[in-house]
């Protein structure tokens, strides 16, 4: 799994007031392929570096929390997540490392023009990119864990939000648009997105996807503020330093295709249990999806292909 962390949190602060910031830097970790705990059986030599590999994720994915739960603040935390349209995802494949880039900083930026313009000050964001969804899908999204209040620009005090107040995420969905297209825009204008789709090689085919870009609702969602956000560290830790699938997930290897059951988050009844389907798909497709990436190499199949239910499973 390839994942981007992006870690701008004050901390090192005896009281909220009067604190001192402290910018962290981006993080990236990639584990291949063979990186294990995917798809396979343990056994022999493989599986014991298997296992291995699995316990050293484990004790990372443990000190990132522990780091994080650190760096927390006690006041109220907001969570964000900004999701890229999917006319962009033929564009992810070929040049992943750079549109994520894009997609943090924009998310990240998006936060911060709010906040110089509300508070005058700068907030504290962690942010993780998560690439794909239950069912292995391609689908880049940010999620942030943002200070309920900023860091004045010149130091000398802790803005803090109201307790009524809210992230005005219609606001901030053009914002984040904008800035993530004119990074778009500059990443082709240098040439790092050379050698992209063949679809989008002509200007003119270029032009028309910002004109779709620029008409999309691009999608940045808020929860309520919570006191006590050390639970969302916990579930955005379980998306560090790990691959695609866990092995628990895997009923079957047949035939050069992988099912696995998934959750079904379109069921919002919070008093129930979400539904787990099973969803077939080409064993390729998830090597992809461990990888995080679909280089220009890979088939157009493996990189598009949906998966279908498999049989007995509830349609989808």
């Amino acid at each position: 799994m390839e994942c981007g962390v992006c870690t701008n949190t004050p901390r090192d602060f005896p009281h909220a007031e009067g604190l001192v910031a402290r910018h962290g830097s981006a993080r990236r970790c990639r584990l291949g392929p063979g990186a294990g705990g995917g798809v396979g059986g343990p056994g022999g030599e493989a599986g014991a570096r298997d296992r291995a590999d699995t316990r050293h994720r484990r004790h990372q994915r443990a000190a990132w929390v522990d780091a994080r739960e650190l760096e927390l603040l006690p006041i109220q935390y907001f969570h964000l997540v900004f999701t890229l349209p999917d006319a962009l995802d033929r564009l992810v494949q070929y040049h992943p490392s750079a549109v994520y880039a894009a997609l943090m900083r924009a998310a990240a930026e998006t936060l911060q023009t709010f906040a110089r313009k509300r508070w005058d000050g700068d907030l504290g964001i962690v942010a993780v990119l998560h690439t794909w969804g239950q069912t292995l899908q391609l689908h880049p999204h940010v999620h942030c864990l943002v200070t309920g209040g900023a860091l004045k620009r010149d130091g000398s005090a802790f803005v803090r939000a109201p307790q009524n107040f809210r992230f005005p995420t219609l606001a901030l969905s053009p914002v984040f648009r904008a800035i993530f297209l004119r990074a778009l825009e500059h990443l082709r204008a240098v040439g790092t997105l050379a050698g992209g789709p063949p679809e989008l090689a002509d200007h003119g085919d270029w032009k028309q996807l910002l004109i779709r870009l620029h008409r999309h609702d691009w999608v940045v969602h808020a929860e309520a503020p919570f006191d006590a956000p050390q639970h969302l560290i916990r579930y955005l830790g379980r998306y560090v330093n790990r691959v695609a699938i866990a092995n628990h997930r895997i009923l079957d290897l047949d035939d050069g295709r992988v099912t696995f059951r998934y959750r079904d988050n379109r069921c919002k009844d919070p008093h129930s249990r979400r539904p787990r389907d099973a969803c077939a798909c080409p064993a390729r497709n998830s090597c992809a999806a461990s990888c995080s990436t679909c280089c220009r190499r890979a088939s157009t199949k493996c990189a598009t292909t949906a998966c279908s239910p498999a049989a007995g499973a509830r349609p989808t």
